[in-house]
């Protein structure tokens, strides 16, 4: 069964990735943003035959896309990312692969769901499989890892999910609690550069320049968090989709363990899973992906200011612009 998705950058020469199972190939191309002419169309990659794991066994490579990684566009380079069937700096100008990494080998029944982020220097991305899960930066220029981490999340998963009165399938989804689908984001607190990557039951901050842990947050009872974390008004703001759905607001400017201390609200109530909120002059919008209930929180103090209802399911995620709103009705 073929499997397509495409991501569209709206610059002058904006770059979209595409995966065909079919075809078994991994391709990035470059558009006119006027006309719409194709400019480049190129092979980066033949696809390499998964890895599965046999304990795993709610393999879904059906549910999601080679090509999901969204790229990163600079004015001279194209940084592209197939999870674990590789990643690549690509020419903007050419398309000429500059360098790629095909050896971050991991096995991802849902495939790929986190994007690349970069800075000045480095190129940042998860890698979370059911057998690995790490953090790694890579410098730009070459693509030789510059620090990996692992996000030696310790958490109970069969434990939570006995809690809960559930079970995991006669082990048919190991290490679900660490996986994560969300992207990673970069700040600055108080001078100091911070990556917060969000994972299934552990938000940690890195270090960028290092990788060296600053803080975390712990959640049990998370899994495949897709948002990507939001820092307004001097807090990140995560959502933890999972058996719980809460949403967290924390003060970044921790050391160690400081879920008991630097989480200053959290609500499970009307919390989406899969879209993403949208902070807007310190309040918070949100819908749901099941029937579409719209929320706006304070977002300092969490206390709802009113909530609505769209109708229909959700997955994408709620947008402002022009001063309004927007949210698409995404599933069916």
């Amino acid at each position: 069964m073929k499997q397509t998705c495409i991501f569209l950058f709206l610059i002058a020469l904006p770059s979209i990735t595409s995966g065909s199972d079919e075809k078994q190939e991994l391709r990035t191309i470059c558009l006119d943003l006027e006309t719409g002419k194709v400019k480049h169309n190129i092979k980066v990659f033949d696809m390499i035959p998964r890895k599965v794991d046999p304990a795993y066994v709610n393999d879904s490579p059906h549910l999601n896309s080679p090509a999901t990684p969204t790229p990163v566009v600079e004015e001279d380079h194209v940084f592209v990312s197939f999870g674990s069937q590789g990643i690549a700096c690509l020419d903007r100008q050419n398309g000429k692969t500059l360098w790629y990494r095909r050896d971050l080998r991991i096995y991802q029944p849902v495939r790929q769901g986190s994007s690349p982020i970069v800075d000045e220097k480095r190129l940042y991305v998860a890698f979370d499989g059911t057998d690995q899960q790490f953090f790694i930066a890579l410098d730009k220029t070459t693509g030789k890892t510059h620090w990996k981490m692992d996000r030696n999340t310790n958490t109970d998963w069969k434990e939570t999910l006995r809690e809960r009165g559930l079970s995991d399938n006669k082990g048919g989804k190991p290490n679900d609690n660490k996986q994560s689908f969300a992207t990673a984001s970069l700040i600055k607190v108080d001078g100091t550069r911070q990556l917060i990557a969000p994972g299934a039951e552990a938000v940690i901050s890195y270090d960028p320049d290092t990788g060296k842990e600053l803080w975390r947050t712990v959640h049990p009872g998370g899994f495949n968090i897709a948002a990507r974390p939001i820092y307004a008004n001097g807090l990140v703001y995560v959502f933890t989709s999972g058996l719980n759905n809460i949403l967290i607001a924390i003060r970044p400017n921790g050391i160690g363990e400081v879920t008991d201390t630097h989480v200053v609200w959290s609500t499970k109530r009307g919390t989406p899973v899969i879209p993403s909120p949208v902070i807007v002059a310190g309040q918070l919008f949100m819908v749901t992906d099941r029937g579409g209930i719209v929320r706006c929180l304070d977002a300092i103090s969490s206390e709802e200011i009113w909530q609505g209802r769209l109708g229909g399911d959700h997955w994408a995620s709620p947008v402002y612009t022009d001063g309004k709103h927007s949210a698409q009705r995404s599933r069916n």
